[in-house]
């Protein structure tokens, strides 16, 4: 038994000593990075509040010379840090999670720049990016626009991107798919508009469904949630001349070609007469078009009681197509030009009629939406 003046002492092999020696060894490793300890042992204050981890690889991302170059330059700066010599690190502050295992948190890291450019282009760090950035820059207004397609989306997303005042964060983040260094340039893109010292509200945009607002809780008190709409055979109607636009004008794109591979087109032959465009909308129809997609992006569920309920519940402002003028001036982005526009190569009369009924059939609860908005005029 020790005395009263005397440290009592450790049996030498004791494995949950052990464990809390490391752990606190990792804690006051860490905070290497975020205190100034003195010679003295005491903390200096101060009114500046420390960098996280997180904050220096956006600030990386943001480098004059380019995001490689910027990521190189931190890893040699954590290279310093004891800390990041385990992956452990990189979990907890870049993933914002704890590791998968006592192998992985413990797993030695020699070179901190390459686990940095890891970790960033992970599926996992993507596709929470848009709820890590949301809350790197909470002190911005979140303006959160619900895209319909077909729906003037495009006209909307551009007048905010010509506006220094807005940064777009775009969602889902399917547009990352492709190789690292294309990860890495969008990651990039968007950590430098939102540091930008002009920008006032984050911009989520590209097609955010309810269910991905719920996800990330994007929603605040005091941000904006809004959506167009239009007549759903019209927006099917659109989405067809798109297709045909994309066939006959841009059959070099990308997107045109994967649109002929899932269609089964082959060569890079035009439609043209009235029975080659009649068949491809039939076809188009029962391959592409997805039905009833306003009240799957408005509601859980694609129906209009589902839309009706979370348009509530979420405060959406709804503005038909014909409002898009007036709602761009009220949100201090007018424009005069309409983008994506298609070239009408079908009209909805010129279907035959099965495929007009067919249209009807696709989207009855898009129209008992629209019929109820519209005659709601557009407020709930």
């Amino acid at each position: 038994m020790s005395t009263p003046n005397e440290v009592p002492r450790v049996p030498k092999k004791c494995p949950i000593i052990a464990h809390l020696v490391h752990d606190s060894l990792y804690c006051l490793e860490l905070s290497e990075t975020t205190m100034n300890v003195q010679s003295s042992s005491t903390i200096e204050f101060t009114d500046e509040e420390p960098k996280s981890a997180l904050s220096e690889v956006l600030e990386a991302l943001r480098h004059p010379d380019g995001p490689g170059a910027g990521i190189k330059a931190l890893g040699f700066l954590w290279e310093k840090n004891s800390a990041a010599r385990y992956r452990r690190f990189y979990y907890e502050q870049i993933l914002q999670r704890t590791a998968d295992s006592a192998i992985s948190a413990r797993a030695p890291v020699s070179n901190p720049g390459a686990a940095i450019a890891e970790m960033l282009c992970s599926d996992e760090f993507i596709n929470g990016s848009v709820g890590t950035l949301a809350n790197e820059y909470r002190h911005l207004k979140r303006m959160i626009y619900v895209h319909i397609p077909k729906s003037g989306g495009t006209t909307v997303m551009n007048a905010f991107i010509d506006d220094p005042r807005h940064a777009i964060v775009y969602m889902p983040r399917a547009i990352f798919e492709g190789h690292n260094a294309r990860r890495m340039d969008i990651l990039a893109e968007e950590a430098k508009a939102l540091h930008d010292p002009r920008v006032r509200n984050i911009v989520f945009f590209g097609h955010p469904t309810v269910r991905d607002i719920m996800l990330y809780k994007l929603k605040r008190g005091t941000d904006t949630i809004f959506s167009t709409i239009r007549d759903p055979i019209d927006s099917a109607i659109s989405a067809l001349n798109y297709s045909i636009t994309l066939i006959n004008e841009y059959s070099d794109r990308a997107d045109s070609l994967d649109l002929r591979k899932q269609l089964g087109l082959t060569g890079d032959r035009k439609l043209e007469t009235r029975d080659e465009l009649a068949n491809f909308a039939e076809v188009f129809f029962d391959k592409i078009l997805m039905g009833n997609i306003a009240c799957a992006t408005l509601g859980r569920e694609p129906t209009a009681n589902s839309a009706i309920e979370w348009i509530q519940i979420l405060g959406i402002e709804i503005f038909p197509i014909s409002a898009l003028g007036a709602l761009l001036n009220r949100f201090g982005v007018p424009t005069e030009r309409i983008d994506n526009k298609s070239t009408e190569y079908v009209k909805f009369e010129q279907l035959p009629l099965a495929s007009q009924v067919k249209l009807y059939n696709i989207f009855s609860e898009d129209l008992k939406l629209f019929y109820f908005l519209e005659r709601k005029q557009w407020r709930l």
